[in-house]
């Protein structure tokens, strides 16, 4: 959503990785964007646990992907699911890394969106409900990384709100800005060498 051609970040992201040597395979059961590896697991509009039960496609973590690139939890904001929303990212990332073991899991950090998809009642500024989630997915990573499980964090806050085609989805712009935060977060776990074939 908001991207003019439906490639979101992945074309730039796929464009940064293949330009740094890097061999990439976009995996999912969804496809869409302007280029031919367009295959993707994302899913408009949908909460945590929602995405959680997409997660059991056998497209999706069947495909025994090496990384996952998981941003989750705006939905749940936005729909008043707020409360208990870190616990159910924290669970998600125990599915991915259970089920696929040895993957490399990398949160991304939620940009703020428009007061206007704000719940009703509860205030027109997202960005301390945004901090407030963002915080608490950090911790949950670093906690996550500390028991052993490859899981990081891609900081997105790059992306503010006149990034954002319609005050929720980046535009092409906002995109741009989300892979190169992808990007850096994949180098630095390749510089672990948590990556296969990286060093």
């Amino acid at each position: 959503m908001g991207s003019s051609k439906g490639d979101s970040y992945r074309k730039d992201l796929f464009d940064k990785l293949t330009a740094a040597g890097a061999k990439v395979e976009y995996l999912g059961s969804q496809k869409s964007g302007s280029f031919s590896q367009n295959s993707h697991e994302g899913w408009i509009g949908f909460e945590i646990d929602k995405i959680s039960q997409k997660a059991d496609d056998p497209k999706a973590l069947g495909a025994k992907p090496n990384l996952v690139l998981l941003l989750a939890g705006t939905n749940d904001i936005a729909h008043s699911q707020r409360n208990g929303a870190p616990q159910r990212l924290q669970k998600l990332a125990e599915k991915i890394t259970t089920r696929v073991p040895g993957v490399v899991l990398i949160v991304g950090t939620l940009p703020p969106f428009a007061a206007k998809y704000m719940p009703s009642g509860q205030g027109g500024d997202s960005a301390p409900w945004i901090n407030e989630f963002n915080t608490a997915a950090s911790k949950i990573a670093k906690s996550m990384a500390e028991k052993g499980a490859k899981v990081a964090m891609a900081d997105l806050s790059a992306v503010k709100l006149g990034d954002l085609q319609d005050g929720i989805h980046p535009n092409d712009g906002g995109y741009r800005k989300m892979s190169a935060g992808w990007f850096k977060a994949i180098e630095e776990v390749a510089a672990k060498g948590w990556l296969k074939g990286s060093s």
